[in-house]
């Protein structure tokens, strides 16, 4: 129940053991791979070592034709499974086997260009269905769509508004020519279909006539059968796509059955992924390779055996606290405060070198998600959902901690329901009712009701929040302990933040003094020097913030130190030529103390360790010798 201490690695193989240490190292679990670029940098190590590369966009690409050709098999052949099922488990080194993957990749391959066939065809029946309606108007019609006339004769195809009468338009072509004719093909509500046929010579004017009353002219150009003829060819080419379609649907079905054999290329490819990713972040020379990470301490026993045997050189090194921000959190939970993962992964995971939050708020949680629902029959429903999806899901990691955690809220809610009385609210009182039972009857034994007995749930909710308070202020109180923090204890200040101070300079003391805007610009000098003036944060945990907080303090306090002008006065929100003079002498006094008060030698801070330069690496030696 804390966060695993962790250890620092760095590592040199030989090049024609790479491919089998990262194998070796995935296996095992536990070792994170960091980036070394940054340690490397202007050092004379950098122009020796080139940084590593593989095919992960490849790789990345095989992954999606696999997943793809798994969703197209359960869009085709969706597989009827258990509602509650277990996934299947697989040794690790099955999953590190590239056997039979190029067989998978082909077959993932195969579904995908069948899947794009079916796509090209159902676009083309959508473009036959199409031409079947547009020549729905002109079936009535024996000629060809594609007709212009005669050599001295034209005909036109096309349509007028329903609104237009169709012997108004005659009359008018009547008086331009009287041997032309307009024929009314099919009507609808919207549009008259017609066939226009007029002598050559005038169709230009009958052109401008017919434009007149909305006519459009309908194109077929190519086209050299009727319209029969055309429906009756487009119906032929539907009947041949759809069993053209049938066949790659068959084929797509048929592939069902290697559906957990693409399932298991998918996840082998996903290894190789993983390992792709991790050669990515190492640096080599033509003969060996550098690697950079961390791992739990409690696995280096197991770790020195796999380096041992691949003939690496190597160093654990226990991190420095200005590493902390850097090292991976692990956490180690017993039954009970696993549950409480999920919660911890839905917001962050504590910080290094810090407390595991899991154990002290795990009873928390579950007591007031009791108090919460405080029924017995939501109860019930939430233990028998988490038992039946752990025996038959049988999940790992985040699910199981899901289950676990609605397990012990299902016995909070149905402990706490049974203090309340609580079943399903009170249907046992209404079913009684409805039964016509006697008054009282279907209400169970209770401590204390809610409804009822309000100012006991306030008070004891106020009692259950002060012990909640009063637990974190003891975990800090602690900490602070252990830190050897005692001196912030009466401070109020903040956990992990312990300050020691060096006296002020003379030049200081004498800003101090100084009336008017020459006290308060020299005021700002000494803000600004405050980092330095303040000293080293005990444990070195970022000094500079530590500084700034304390500078933002002193700035709150003693108004004596306020800017009268410019962008300063603006930023504080002071208004230009407001004089601060009220309690001067008195702050000014104040602010005097409490910088000299710890000018005392024993309070005086140490050097801070991270200026300390670290001693020489046994693997930079052994590097030098390799290169």
């Amino acid at each position: 129940m804390a966060i695993l201490k962790m250890k620092k690695l760095r590592l040199i193989a030989v090049r024609s053991n790479k491919e089998e240490l990262l194998r070796e190292l995935i296996r095992h679990g536990c070792v994170e791979i960091s980036e070394l670029e940054g340690e490397l940098h202007g050092t004379d190590i950098e122009a020796l070592v080139h940084r590593e590369s593989s095919d992960v966009a490849s790789l990345k690409s095989r992954h999606s034709t696999l997943t793809h050709a798994i969703d197209l098999l359960d869009h085709y052949a969706p597989k009827k499974g258990k509602l509650l099922s277990a996934k299947p488990e697989l040794d690790d080194r099955v999953l590190l086997d590239d056997t039979g993957l190029a067989g998978a990749l082909k077959i993932a391959e195969g579904i995908e260009s069948y899947d794009a066939r079916i796509k090209r065809i159902s676009a083309e029946e959508s473009r036959q269905r199409g031409v079947i309606q547009s020549l729905q108007p002109w079936l009535d019609l024996d000629l060809p769509l594609g007709t212009e006339g005669t050599e001295r004769c034209a005909v036109l195809l096309g349509t007028i508004p329903a609104r237009t009468e169709l012997g108004q338009v005659e009359a008018s072509l009547e008086q331009i020519d009287a041997e032309s004719e307009l024929f009314c093909v099919h009507e609808e509500k919207k549009e008259h279909y017609v066939v226009f046929v007029c002598m050559r010579e005038k169709l230009a004017e009958m052109q401008e006539c017919l434009r007149s009353f909305g006519f459009s002219a309908a194109s077929f150009a190519g086209v050299s059968t009727s319209a029969k003829e055309c429906s009756a060819e487009a119906r032929s080419e539907l009947q041949s796509l759809a069993s053209e379609k049938e066949n790659c649907v068959q084929y797509i079905i048929g592939e069902a059955v290697r559906r957990d054999e693409l399932k298991l290329a998918a996840d082998r490819v996903s290894v190789q992924i993983s390992l792709a990713e991790a050669g990515d972040k190492l640096y080599g020379t033509d003969s060996a390779v550098i690697m950079e990470g961390w791992y739990p301490e409690e696995r280096e026993a197991e770790l020195n055996e796999v380096f041992e045997r691949f003939g690496c050189a190597w160093e654990a090194l226990v991190p420095e606290e200005d590493e902390y921000p850097d090292v991976p959190v692990k956490l180690k939970n017993n039954k009970i405060t696993n549950a409480l993962n999920m919660v911890t992964n839905m917001y962050s995971l504590p910080a290094y070198g810090s407390l595991d939050p899991n154990p002290l708020m795990a009873p928390f949680f579950i007591l007031f998600y009791g108090l919460m629902m405080a029924d017995m029959g939501y109860g019930i429903i939430m233990i028998l959902a988490a038992v039946i999806a752990m025996k038959k899901m049988k999940p790992r990691a985040g699910s199981l901690s899901f289950c676990q955690l609605l397990l012990y809220c299902g016995i909070a809610t149905f402990i706490m329901g049974a203090i309340t009385g609580g079943f399903f609210g009170d249907a046992l009182v209404k079913i009684g009712g409805i039964l016509g039972k006697p008054e009282g009857w279907g209400e169970l034994p209770s401590l204390f009701t809610p409804l009822n007995d309000t100012v006991y749930v306030l008070v004891g909710s106020m009692a259950l929040g002060l012990i909640h308070l009063n637990t974190g202020l003891a975990i800090s109180f602690i900490k602070k302990i252990k830190h050897g923090q005692i001196a912030d204890l009466g401070r109020g200040r903040a956990l992990g933040h312990s300050r020691r101070y060096h006296p002020l300079r003379a030049e200081d003391r004498q800003c101090l003094r100084c009336p008017g805007r020459a006290r308060h610009r020299r005021g700002n000098d000494l803000l600004r020097r405050l980092p330095r003036l303040q000293g080293h944060h005990r444990q070195a945990r970022q000094p500079v913030r530590d500084s700034l907080q304390y500078r933002h303090r002193l700035v709150r306090r003693y108004s004596v130190l306020y800017p009268y002008h410019g962008s300063d006065a603006r930023r504080l929100r002071h208004r230009d030529g407001v004089q601060h003079n009220r309690r001067d002498r008195q702050q000014l006094l104040a602010l005097h103390t409490d910088l000299h008060h710890r000018s005392r030698p024993e309070l005086r801070a140490e050097p801070s360790r991270l200026l300390c330069p670290r001693p020489a690496s046994p693997v930079s030696g052994v590097l030098r010798q390799v290169l």
